[in-house]
């Protein structure tokens, strides 16, 4: 047998190779080990996702099943009970259990546990019951049952082993009739208040409620619940706040503004009449501010104004001498009609003079024909010139006896 010679190097090697062998498969035991524990936590996160989803897939299922199931449910009651009085059709026989509505259901592929489908039964005939025997609109209040009202829908609701006591029952229609009572509120507050679909604060919310109801503040705890369904948070009494502190603010402002308009009003009252002011008046309003003009000048002063006045307005009286005038209230310049209309007056009312007033001018004509006559003329400018020196103030035209309806915005 030859013995090899001993290689130093060979064998150095190989211990290396056995070595590193070694150390790969622990750091490969290593990274597994390290991937599995990275990995946990996300499949335990996981878990519990994927069982939200198959609860909600689960909720979503129910939910369709529930509302196919509505319109079988609508047909069993009506097929089985008089609309109106809640009383038991005779002409069809009285389903001893639910089982026939549950066997229909299920041959349409709606398959609803039965405590879940008496559930849906008893909430429909509660609904019926409200809507057939009581007012459940919101501005309604709760009126005492009629016990054979209660009787009837105690024993139907027994033949359909719905168990309930009496009382118990009654508690029952009263919660269905608020339910019902908010429905109607919500309805009508949102048609009435479109503008809230987006997503509106509670001061908006507040605002709108005073604008439909003003300072009734008896449907608060419709709102209140209306905004909770909405999923805003609301902190207790903060609604209730809020409205009141509006309804104040607006009494408030309401009470100043009113307290002005009486100020501004007694302070427009008592401004000068202006030759502007008259601009604006009607024919009669204008007489009768002549009127009043000239009885604070001391004269005795017959309004005349009619259709058939023989073209006199005002008869004027002081020292035995009467003055008859014809007013003008016109945008145009005057002209000859308005001179020999006071003229024919002078000789009908036995005048022993004449005068033509108008808030505007006269024409070159009328003016020769007056002077003809001897009809004295009075134009705007002196017409605002007696204004002035013989002041009158709005508040006397409203207070005497034929008050002028002209005033001052």
């Amino acid at each position: 047998m030859i013995n090899k010679p001993f290689n130093l190097n060979v064998e150095v090697n190989n211990l290396v190779k056995v070595l590193l062998l070694i150390l790969t498969s622990i750091l490969a035991i290593l990274i597994g080990f390290s991937l599995v524990i990275y990995t946990l936590p996300s499949l335990s996160l996981l878990i519990p996702i994927l069982s939200i989803i198959a609860i909600r897939y689960n909720k979503s299922q129910k939910a369709e099943l529930i509302k196919r199931a509505h319109p079988y449910i609508d047909n069993f009651i009506d097929s089985y009970f008089k609309l109106n009085s809640m009383e038991i059709n005779e002409t069809h026989p009285f389903p001893k259990s639910i089982n026939s509505l549950q066997y229909l259901l299920e041959k349409e592929e709606i398959k609803l546990k039965e405590d879940i489908l008496l559930s849906l039964v008893f909430e429909k005939l509660l609904l019926r019951f409200i809507e057939s025997n009581l007012d459940y609109s919101f501005q309604s209040n709760l009126v005492e049952l009629p016990e054979f009202k209660l009787k009837s829908l105690h024993y139907i609701l027994d033949k359909l082993k719905i168990k309930t006591s009496r009382q118990e029952l009654y508690k029952q229609v009263k919660n269905a009739y608020h339910k019902r009572k908010e429905e109607d509120f919500n309805k009508f507050f949102l048609e009435q208040n479109p503008t809230l679909a987006n997503q509106p604060t509670i001061k908006q919310w507040s605002r709108a409620y005073i604008d439909t109801f003003e300072n009734n503040t008896k449907y608060i705890h419709f709102l209140e619940k209306l905004i909770l369904n909405k999923g805003i948070n609301l902190e207790k009494k903060e609604l209730e706040s809020q409205i009141e502190g509006e309804i104040e603010k607006r009494i408030i402002e309401g009470n100043a503004k009113n307290i002005y308009q009486a100020m501004a009003s007694q302070k427009r009252s008592l401004a000068p009449l202006k030759i502007d002011n008259i601009d604006e008046m009607s024919g009669e309003e204008f007489e009768r501010v002549l009127k009043l003009l000239f009885e604070k000048r001391d004269y005795n002063v017959q309004h005349i104004g009619a259709s058939d006045d023989q073209g006199a307005d005002l008869i004027l009286k002081r020292f035995n001498i009467k003055t008859v005038v014809q007013a003008k209230k016109s945008k145009n310049t005057i002209g000859n009609t308005a001179i020999q209309e006071v003229v024919a007056a002078k000789s009908f009312y036995s005048c022993q003079k004449m005068m033509v007033i108008t808030n505007s001018t006269f024409t070159l004509s009328a003016k020769k024909l007056a002077k003809a006559n001897n009809v004295e003329l009075w134009d705007r400018e002196k017409l605002t010139e007696a204004l002035k020196y013989t002041s009158i103030n709005l508040d006397e035209l409203k207070i005497k006896e034929n008050p002028c309806k002209y005033y001052i915005h």
